[in-house]
């Protein structure tokens, strides 16, 4: 294990981010990386407790096809594509 001098010294940006990111630095899609990439069928991905005591579980699809409704409840708004927000919600159907 290096210590965090030599680590720090050593460490590479670009080709780190060209080995684990789907995308690249220059058009990062926090979709892909954090959930995406993730979205096996079933697998959960948030449990949500309420105040009054009520839970629900929600899977990465599921996750991933609220986004995408919610990227596609935009158009009518005349929200470019480009739009960051927007570009974290692009409408998907892997799952």
């Amino acid at each position: 294990m290096q210590d965090y001098l030599s680590a720090a010294r050593d460490f590479d940006l670009p080709s780190t981010a060209a080995a684990t990111l789907a995308g690249s630095l220059d058009a990062l899609n926090a979709c892909v990386e954090c959930c995406d990439r993730h979205a096996l069928p079933g697998r959960i991905a948030l449990f949500w407790e309420g105040r009054d005591g009520s839970s629900a579980s929600y899977t990465f699809c599921e996750l991933q096809e609220q986004a995408a409704r919610f990227a596609n409840s935009s158009r009518p708004r005349a929200c470019a594509p480009a739009t960051a927000w927007r570009a974290c919600c692009r409408a998907t159907s892997s799952c």
